[in-house]
C-alpha cells in the first residue's frame, strides 16, 4: 500500500507549507481529484495488487481564536484492483485524515490512515490502520512521536 501513499505525502507537505499562513474564515485551500494507479501489497494473501482508481485531496484551513490557523488534510482513494499472481479482483478504499497546527512554541501533527482491500472472491480481506502523532514544544524543550500500526485479515 506504500506506492499509493505518495499522494498522501504530497498533500501533507503542502499542508505543512500552508501552516505559516493565516485565514479569516474556514476555507478549502486545496482541492483536486485525479486518476491514480499503483501497486499495493496484500499482507493477508502475500500478493501484489495493481490498483486503478481516483484520489481526492482536500486541505481546509480553520482559524483558531488565537490567530493561528490549523489545517485539515483529507485524502480519499477509491478504486479496483487485480492480483498480479492469481488475477483475483479487489475493491480498494483508503481514507487519510490529519490535523496540523502551530502554537507559539511549536506544532502538533496527528494522522490516521485506513486502507481496505476487499476481495470480490474467496481471498481474505485486508484492513490496515496507521495512526501517528508528532508534538514539538520548543518552550518546554520537549517532543514526542508515536505510531500505531495494525493489519487485520478476515473473510
Amino acid at each position: 500500500m506504500k506506492a499509493i501513499q505518495a499522494a498522501t505525502l504530497i498533500a501533507s507537505f503542502v499542508a505543512c507549507i500552508l501552516l505559516f499562513s493565516t485565514s479569516a474564515k474556514a476555507e478549502v485551500v486545496f482541492h483536486v481529484r485525479e486518476p491514480v494507479s499503483g501497486v499495493v501489497f496484500d499482507d493477508c494473501t502475500g500478493e501484489f495488487i495493481l490498483v486503478d482508481g481516483e484520489v481526492e485531496n482536500i486541505i481546509t484551513g480553520v482559524p483558531l481564536k488565537d490567530g493561528i490557523t490549523k489545517y485539515r488534510v483529507n485524502i480519499g482513494i477509491h478504486g479496483t484492483g487485480t492480483g498480479l499472481t492469481t488475477g483475483s479482483h479487489y475493491e480498494y478504499n483508503e481514507n487519510y485524515h490529519d490535523l496540523e497546527f502551530d502554537s507559539a512554541c511549536g506544532f502538533r501533527f496527528a494522522s490516521t490512515d485506513f486502507a481496505r482491500l476487499i476481495s470480490q472472491g474467496v481471498a481474505a480481506n485486508e484492513r490496515l490502520e496507521v495512526t501517528q502523532t508528532l508534538s514539538v514544544d520548543d518552550c518546554a524543550g520537549t517532543s514526542s512521536y508515536t505510531i500505531d500500526f495494525e493489519i487485520k485479515c478476515h473473510g
